[in-house]
């Protein structure tokens, strides 16, 4: 996907497990875990979320990203 996105123009941040998504990031791709989702709409990212079990923060989730 790394190829892919560079080929069309795109900067590839690549954020390590455990850390939110970078300032400089205009779109996510997250394929980390459920905390890292709340984590990252708590920072304020938009991004794609492929994570599986990020459910149970939905409530939470919603009302982030309404104020966003």
């Amino acid at each position: 996907m790394e190829a892919v996105l560079r080929e069309h123009g795109h900067e590839v941040v690549i954020a390590s497990r455990g850390h939110a998504f970078s300032v400089r990031c205009n779109v996510g791709i997250d394929f980390t875990a459920p905390e890292a989702v709340l984590s990252n709409v708590a920072a304020g990212a938009r991004y794609v979320v492929g994570t599986t079990g990020w459910h149970t923060f939905e409530d939470v989730l919603d009302d982030l990203a309404q104020r966003t």
